[in-house]
């Protein structure tokens, strides 16, 4: 019955009447093109071609699910290369030209000092018929090493190192420049006798740091060289010696 029924039914025109009749026909009335067929006959019919009609709904709705996945997964697919492609670009983009900015600042420092406090004296000497030195350390309180035919009187007289205070930035450190021995000082007595002053040094050496207040004291010895029986007098130099000092 259900075979025969398919088909003679294959056409759609004749499925569509089919169903037409089925929905709207009135107790009584035979369906359209089908006057042979009875109410129980019917019922079964319908319910075959309903299933006909279901299964081949789900087939193609499976065919479409896949063709939709294939769709949904190629689109993804395209959107994820794009992204990266768009980042790729934007990555170069950035690294190819970047801007900073930076601001200017100078530090004017404030300019290093020196205040001459005392000058250097030897103090009084004594000579003999033989040549010496005397050198005088550099210090608050200096002392005199004696070397060949001098000596130095109990009278002392005025004996100091050459003093002179630093002044500048705070924790600075500061370089000192003396006399270099190819250029002594020359000291001279009124009748014009002389006596060569060189090996000039410093305290602190070679350089020097500021304190926390700013300042730093520098004391600066030296050698004196005395000829044999050298003519008494005071000696002094005609030309000052120089002292320098610098920012480190």
């Amino acid at each position: 019955m259900y075979t025969t029924f398919h088909n003679h039914h294959k056409d759609n025109q004749h499925f569509k009447y089919f169903l037409e009749g089925f929905l709207f026909r009135k107790p009584g009335i035979a369906l359209y093109g089908f006057p042979q067929l009875t109410r129980g006959n019917y019922h079964r019919i319908f319910v075959y071609n309903r299933r006909i009609i279901e299964n081949n709904v789900t087939i193609i709705s499976t065919v479409k699910f896949k063709k939709t996945l294939k769709l949904t997964i190629m689109k993804k697919i395209i959107q994820v290369f794009t992204i990266a492609f768009m980042l790729i670009i934007l990555s170069s983009s950035t690294y190819a030209q970047i801007t900073k900015n930076a601001t200017v600042t100078a530090t004017i420092v404030t300019p290093i000092g020196m205040l001459k406090v005392t000058d250097m004296n030897f103090g009084n000497l004594a000579v003999t018929t033989t040549p010496g030195t005397v050198a005088l350390s550099p210090s608050s309180t200096p002392t005199r090493t004696v070397v060949g035919g001098v000596t130095l009187p109990i009278v002392t007289g005025t004996v100091q190192a050459a003093y002179f205070t630093v002044s500048g930035t705070p924790g600075y450190v500061f370089t000192i420049t003396l006399p270099l021995n190819s250029n002594p000082t020359i000291i001279t007595n009124p009748t014009l006798q002389n006596m060569t002053v060189d090996n000039f040094i410093s305290n602190p050496t070679p350089t020097g740091t500021l304190s926390t207040g700013g300042t730093a004291d520098l004391y600066v010895g030296a050698m004196v060289h005395v000829a044999m029986n050298q003519a008494a007098g005071v000696y002094v130099s005609g030309t000052p010696f120089d002292v320098t000092v610098n920012y480190q």
